[in-house]
C-alpha cells in the first residue's frame, strides 16, 4: 500500500496536524491520527486492519509520545469512529461520493478505457486516483467494482454502435452469415459433408489449417477470399488503437458463435474485428517475405543433414525431416511422479490424469483448437486402460 511503511514523510504529522489530534481524548488520539494520515495519503478510510502496518502504527504513536497497543489501538464500531471520520474529511477537503459523482466517475472511465484497456484492477485504481484528485472520498470497493464493469459495458456499446453505423446492410448481411452454419457445396474447399450437422462457417474459418498440404493451402485460400467478400469499407477502424481490436478479436476466437454479445451490433463489430482483412501495402509485403523464404528454403534443403529427400510410390520429391530431440522432463515433474510412485506402486501420473477425469470430467471444460472433434467426449473418456482403474483403486485402498 502506497505510504504504509514505505514513504516516512506519508506518515509524518505537520504541525496542524499534531494540534487538532491533540484536542482529542487520549485514548483516542492515536486511532484519530492513523486514521488522518492514512486518509490522506489513499484519499479514502482503511476497508480492513491489516491495510495499516504495526510498524506504521508504533511510529505514529512514537510522534505522540504514547503506547501503542498491539491492535486494540481503535475502536471502529464506536460513535467515536464516525464522528471522527466526518472531522477528517473536513479537515482535510473531502467530502463523500454522491450517486451523482458516481455517474461522472462512470462516463469518464468510459472514456479512458481505449487508451488503457479493460483489466478491472486498474480501472479500479484510476478510479481512486480520480477522486483524490477530486477530493472526493472514495466509494466502497463492491462499489468502485460496479463503477469500472459498467463503464467497460457502456464503452463497448458505444464503440459497437458507432462501428455498426458505418456498416452498409449487405455487409452486416454477410458477417451475420459467418454465424450460420456453413453450406456444404460439393468442390468447395471448405466444405465438410461428412460433418453431422454443419457447423457455423466462422467455427470453419477458426479451425486449424490441418497437415501441410496442397489441399489446405488450397482450403486457407478459400478462407481469405470468403473474408475479403464480405467487403468491409476502407477506415472503418480508423482511431482505434491495436490492443483495442485485439481484444475484440480474441473474444471472437475464444467464444462459440451462440454467445455473440448481445449489445445492438456487438456481434457484427467483434467478427468485423475478427475478419478484418489486411491492407493491400501488408499483404504484398507478406507476399515478398513468403517468397523470400521459399527461396531460402529451396536453396539449403538438399545441403541440409537433417532432410532426405527420396522416392516414394514411383514420385520424385518426397521429404524426410530428422525429429528434434526430446527434451528433458522438468525438475518438478521428475519430483511429481517419483512421490506418486512413492505413495501408488505401479501407477503413474497419467493414470491418475485419466482416473480424475473419470470421477470428475473436468475435459468438459476445456475446448478444442479445432472447429470439431472426430470422437464424442462421452465416447473417448471410457477408452483409458482399464489397468489405470484397478490400480487407482486398489492403492486407495491400501492408503
Amino acid at each position: 500500500m502506497p505510504g504504509d511503511g514505505n514513504s516516512v514523510e506519508a506518515w509524518m504529522l505537520t504541525p496542524a496536524d499534531h494540534a487538532l489530534v491533540m484536542t482529542k481524548n487520549g485514548a483516542n488520539r492515536l486511532g484519530f491520527a492513523v486514521l488522518l494520515l492514512f486518509y490522506r495519503t489513499h484519499g479514502r478510510f482503511p476497508r480492513k486492519p491489516i491495510e495499516i502496518g504495526e510498524a506504521t502504527v508504533v511510529r505514529v504513536a512514537r510522534q505522540l509520545g504514547v503506547e501503542s497497543d498491539d491492535h486494540d489501538w481503535y475502536d471502529t464500531t464506536s460513535q467515536t469512529w464516525k464522528r471522527h471520520r466526518a472531522e477528517i474529511r473536513a479537515w482535510l477537503g473531502f467530502r463523500e461520493a454522491t450517486v451523482a459523482d458516481a455517474e461522472l466517475l462512470e462516463a469518464w472511465l468510459r472514456d479512458q478505457i481505449p487508451a488503457i484497456g479493460v483489466v478491472p484492477d486498474q480501472l479500479i485504481v484510476l478510479v481512486e486516483t480520480r477522486c483524490r484528485g477530486l477530493s472526493i472520498e472514495s466509494p466502497a470497493l463492491d462499489r468502485v467494482d460496479r463503477i469500472a464493469r459498467a463503464a467497460i459495458h457502456d464503452h463497448d456499446r458505444r464503440f459497437c454502435a458507432g462501428i455498426l453505423g458505418r456498416l452498409g446492410p449487405g455487409t452486416r448481411a454477410r458477417l451475420e452469415a459467418l454465424l450460420r452454419p456453413a453450406r456444404t457445396e460439393a468442390g468447395s474447399p471448405i466444405s465438410d459433408p461428412s460433418a453431422q450437422p454443419a457447423p457455423a462457417l466462422l467455427l470453419r474459418l477458426r479451425s486449424d489449417p490441418g497437415r501441410p498440404g496442397l489441399a489446405a493451402v488450397q482450403d486457407e485460400l478459400a478462407k481469405l477470399e470468403l473474408v475479403r467478400q464480405i467487403e468491409l469499407p476502407p477506415g472503418l477502424f480508423d482511431g482505434v488503437l491495436p490492443h483495442e481490436l485485439d481484444r475484440y478479436r480474441r473474444r471472437v476466437s475464444a467464444e462459440a458463435p451462440y454467445e455473440a454479445p448481445p449489445a445492438p451490433g456487438g456481434g457484427e463489430t467483434h467478427l468485423a474485428c475478427s475478419v478484418r482483412a489486411p491492407a493491400q501495402p501488408d499483404t504484398d509485403r507478406f507476399q515478398a517475405e513468403m517468397r523470400e523464404a521459399l527461396r531460402t528454403l529451396d536453396a539449403g534443403m538438399p545441403t541440409n543433414r537433417l532432410v532426405r529427400i527420396s522416392r516414394k510410390r514411383n514420385k520424385e520429391g518426397w521429404i524426410t525431416v530428422t525429429p528434434f530431440d526430446p527434451q528433458p522432463e522438468p525438475a518438478n515433474l521428475i519430483a511429481l511422479k517419483a512421490e506418486i510412485v512413492a505413495t501408488w506402486p505401479m501407477t503413474n501420473l497419467l493414470d491418475m490424469l485419466k482416473e480424475t477425469d473419470l470421477r470428475l470430467n473436468f475435459t468438459d471444460v476445456l475446448k478444442s483448437a479445432t472447429a470439431y472433434e472426430t470422437l464424442d467426449r462421452s465416447a473417448l473418456r471410457p477408452r483409458s486402460p482399464s489397468r489405470s482403474a484397478g490400480c487407482w483403486r486398489s492403492s486407495s485402498r491400501r492408503g
